[in-house]
């Protein structure tokens, strides 16, 4: 019979991150990821200043921005010369964390596909294996969550095409229009740029996103025919993450922001705090906490976008508002271009 201290369903940010922190105190961990590989995988590859303060090194970092917003009527930009967001490649992400985690004694085991989750066990296509705990971090179409019976209603639909040209600014436009309360953005990265959207699939569909995408890609005059076309999910759906012996973290969880569709930060901080809850059944799950407060206030903005009428005020007109309001905000941080 195999059986371990914990078992980590997903090599993704929150389940290496979670797995690091409890082999690191000495628990025996086993991380199942059911693709081939470890690492890859299809998102925009943004990260912010939060994402760095949890040890990501620079030598991850391939670019750094002050990012522009845009709507049709103004370009607001980050005027301080500090950057506040980065890209990173995904895989190479995924590679270093998996060796922090190895070092520590973590084992990762890849080809693991989890088919179903039992009180002590789970079934997997290579057997079954028990566990005194288990963390589902695998990312927002999460085995784990189904089996829990948590129903998602909360998803945003990414889609890109990956490009081999260079730009110059991380660029996120905000029409409401097209996108509803989500954004299209280009996101340099090393020797490729990022150009997608995302929206919320309430509001609008998958089909219907790909073609407001192709007709905003056609207005900005972007030629991606040689692009590779993406598509990814994003649950936002929070509801619990500690059921006992059972967690979700990540966007297994819905920790990811219904607002930006951030979740890197989002999911290595959740990963790090379920791992000090099981090690410590009475440990604060701060960052948790703060996470939740963050996608609260998230929640009620689009909330009011929502209310406004099919999103006739976009996101960035209400940031722009907000920041009038705020003169010290205003001449610190931003500067308006037009």
């Amino acid at each position: 019979m195999e059986k371990h201290d914990v078992v980590i369903v997903g090599a993704g940010p929150a389940g290496l991150k979670a797995a690091e922190v409890l082999a690191a105190a000495g628990r025996d961990v086993l991380v199942l990821e059911k693709n081939d590989v470890v690492g890859p995988k299809v998102c925009a590859g943004g990260i912010t200043l939060k994402a760095i303060k949890m040890g990501i090194p620079e030598e991850l970092f391939e670019r750094r921005f002050c990012p522009e917003f845009r709507t049709k009527k103004r370009i607001l930009k980050y005027s301080d010369r500090k950057a506040i967001a980065i890209t990173i490649s995904r895989e190479k992400l995924g590679l270093w964390q998996k060796k922090r985690a190895e070092e520590v004694g973590a084992i990762i085991k890849i080809g693991a596909r989890v088919n179903r989750l039992e009180k002590d066990h789970v079934v997997t296509d290579k057997g079954i294996i028990y566990f005194d705990y288990l963390v589902g971090a695998d990312g927002s179409s999460s085995v784990i969550r189904r089996e829990l019976g948590i129903k998602t209603r909360k998803m945003i639909m990414g889609i890109q095409y990956v490009v081999r040209k260079n730009f110059d600014d991380m660029l996120y436009f905000l029409d409401s229009k097209r996108f509803k309360s989500g954004y299209a953005w280009i996101f340099p990265h090393g020797k490729e740029t990022l150009i997608g959207c995302c929206a919320d699939m309430r509001y609008l569909s998958s089909t219907d996103l790909k073609k407001n995408f192709c007709e905003w890609l056609a207005e900005q005059k972007i030629d991606v025919d040689n692009g590779r076309f993406e598509a990814f999910p994003i649950n936002y759906d929070y509801q619990e993450f500690d059921f006992g012996n059972v967690f979700l973290a990540g966007d297994a969880a819905g920790f990811a922001s219904g607002l930006t569709g951030e979740g890197i930060y989002f999911a290595l901080a959740s990963g790090e705090d379920i791992a000090r809850r099981i090690l410590d059944q009475n440990y604060e799950v701060k960052k948790i906490k703060e996470i939740l407060r963050t996608k609260k206030r998230h929640e009620k903005l689009l909330s009011l976008l929502q209310k406004s009428g099919c999103f006739r005020q976009s996101v960035c007109e209400l940031i722009l508002f907000c920041l009038n309001k705020n003169r010290l905000i205003k001449q610190r941080c931003f500067e308006y271009i037009t």
